[in-house]
């Protein structure tokens, strides 16, 4: 058995020329509320925010029928942290996880979840819930790429995601060695390179 990953386009990858910011992005069909939870979104980042005053929040993707009614009745203080950008064009969503220090999955399942490996491969780390249906997360924070919250609930992913921005404080996160790193496992040249060498193997 052979781990080949879904591949990511090779111009997601760290960009010097990006500085890192103090923001999480969070990327879903947020309509499509059983695998993507938008509730536990808003939970957890009405947490955070309210423990961590200088987090940016960027919400990506269709509000569905909760986020939006949500943002609007947030505290003002919070509220002009936190933004709803809906759908946009993937350039722009990569110009989203430049900026950003970590993506958030807040998903009930998924196969291999690709906003975290876009992520991941622009230099951010991955906060998500432990939970078996997201075991690809597991190794998604290897690498010293990230963390999962324990219990799977707003506290528990919010103080996950406020340990993981601490880390990034202390300088215990580095996005050139994340992005190399994952680059090297799931961008497309990487991936198609696996299967080159895997059918090669199997030829001799």
């Amino acid at each position: 058995m052979h781990l080949v990953p879904n591949p990511v386009a090779d111009y997601l990858q760290y960009d010097p020329a990006v500085a890192k910011q103090d923001s999480v992005v969070a990327v879903g069909r947020w309509d499509d509320e059983e695998p993507k939870r938008p509730a536990l979104l808003a939970g957890t980042i009405a947490e955070a925010a309210k423990r961590r005053g200088t987090t940016e929040f960027h919400i990506y993707g269709n509000p569905g029928r909760i986020l939006s009614p949500w943002h609007g009745r947030l505290p003002s203080g919070i509220q002009k942290r936190v933004h709803l950008h809906g759908r946009i064009p993937h350039t722009d969503l990569v110009n989203a996880f430049a900026r950003s220090r970590i993506g958030l999955c807040t998903s009930s399942h998924e196969g291999s979840h690709v906003a975290s490996e876009e992520a991941l491969c622009s230099g951010a780390s991955i906060v998500a819930p432990f939970r078996h249906e997201l075991n690809a997360m597991l190794w998604y924070v290897s690498h010293d790429s990230g963390r999962l919250g324990m219990p799977d609930s707003a506290n528990g992913l919010a103080e996950a995601l406020l340990l993981e921005l601490e880390a990034w404080d202390r300088g215990e996160r580095d996005p050139v060695s994340i992005s190399s790193y994952w680059c090297a496992r799931l961008s497309v040249s990487a991936v198609a390179r696996k299967i080159q060498e895997l059918l090669a193997s199997k030829e001799d």
